[in-house]
């Protein structure tokens, strides 16, 4: 089993997965665009900071936690206008 949550802030685009950066956490880039891609998709890629925190299961759990727990936490209150693209998208189910 795994689990993931994520906060987001105003910021750069900054991504930090369990306390390092996406780089050293997801190697792979397709890896951390999966991650990001939600931001990207609404455009709001380098207006966010997103941390994470995932735990449980292997990479590839933990990837898609990471990504669902980062659209989750960016389509909170500070844009619901991006909610239903992001439900349309399959990112916030």
């Amino acid at each position: 089993m795994f689990h993931g949550e994520c906060a987001h802030a105003a910021g750069t685009g900054q991504i930090i997965v369990n306390n390092r950066p996406i780089e050293k956490f997801f190697t792979q880039e397709t890896q951390r665009i999966a991650v990001s891609s939600a931001l990207t998709f609404v455009k709001l890629a380098t207006a966010f900071d997103i941390i994470c925190s995932v735990e449980g299961g292997g990479l590839t759990g933990r990837l898609s936690s990471a990504a669902g727990s980062a659209a989750r936490a960016e389509a909170g209150d500070v844009v619901d206008q991006a909610v239903p693209a992001l439900d349309v998208e399959g990112w916030t189910s």
